[in-house]
């Protein structure tokens, strides 16, 4: 086997790998999702709201005035209720992609010309009916 050939397994390994594949369906549609990440990251790396104390929330969570395991148990939940809904928006995103539905653009484009062509044809065909039947008026 030669080196290039080995390349192209590997590089299409990476291409066709699943999670690679949600990486680029996130880059190519979901830029709020994504935002909404950064965010929170920015807000647990203290690079964003560390002025208005933001960061200090996930590690010292208060409710009503004092931190204590209710609080934390909201502060759980919460960030439980975020990945479960990031996670179910993925799979519906992805599930064309799961069940091998994907449309090429190819197959997008051969779907658009058929759609532009349908209305000729339509007026073809009436046209033809009209020249069978001369006295009748086709809609």
């Amino acid at each position: 086997m030669s080196p290039k050939a080995h390349f192209r397994q590997i590089g299409a390994r990476v291409l066709f790998f699943f999670p690679f594949q949600l990486v680029l369906l996130h880059l190519k549609k979901n830029h709020l999702t994504l935002l909404c990440w950064l965010v929170f990251f920015g807000y647990i790396t203290q690079n964003v709201g560390v002025k208005y104390g933001i960061p200090y929330v996930f590690l010292f969570p208060e409710y009503f005035g004092t931190a204590n395991p209710w609080s934390f148990l909201l502060l759980g939940f919460s960030l439980g209720g975020f990945i479960t809904a990031f996670n179910l928006f993925t799979v519906s995103l992805a599930l064309p992609l799961l069940m091998g539905r994907q449309v090429s653009r190819a197959g997008r484009l051969a779907h658009e010309a058929r759609q532009r062509v349908r209305p000729a044809r339509i007026a073809m065909e009436l046209e033809l009916c009209q020249q069978l039947r001369p006295g009748k008026a086709v809609v």
